[in-house]
């Protein structure tokens, strides 16, 4: 026992909890997916032929340092692409992955990542075929 027992065992109960409300609202996004998907074809069986609607443009705000740190997580693995870092950003928000968003979240990830370099944390190199690769600096401990 090492006097956090209580809080560890929280911090699980809590995150179980928040992994099945993601599963949930995946699995319930699916269903509307599907749903629309119906209803478009119903439409086009009576002889609509109007696009569907384009949704409002969304916004995409991270909280602070959030980014930041889900670059540190990825880069912790192995050196990435910003592309890598925009992906995985996307992915551990649910956001869908559409050009929209991804040019959006792109450009949020790239100025985060060129705040990591400038404070020495993170470092630039090129890539197998000239990509450009993030990686970690490690210390001279």
């Amino acid at each position: 026992m090492n006097g956090y027992d209580l809080t560890i065992s929280g911090l699980l109960r809590k995150r179980a909890d928040i992994a099945q409300d993601i599963e949930r609202q995946s699995v319930q996004l699916a269903t509307l997916k599907a749903d629309l998907a119906r209803i478009e074809a119903a439409l086009s069986v009576f002889g609509h032929t109007d696009a569907p609607p384009v949704p409002k443009a969304i916004r995409i705000r991270f909280r602070r340092g959030e980014l930041q740190r889900i670059a540190l997580e990825q880069l912790r693995e192995k050196p990435q692409t910003s592309r890598d870092i925009t992906l995985a950003a996307m992915k551990a928000r649910g956001i869908e992955e559409t050009r929209d968003a991804y040019d959006r979240v792109n450009k949020s990830a790239s100025a985060a990542l060129r705040a990591l370099r400038e404070r020495g944390v993170i470092r630039d190199s090129a890539g197998a075929g000239g990509a450009l690769l993030w990686e970690m600096v490690r210390s001279a401990h």
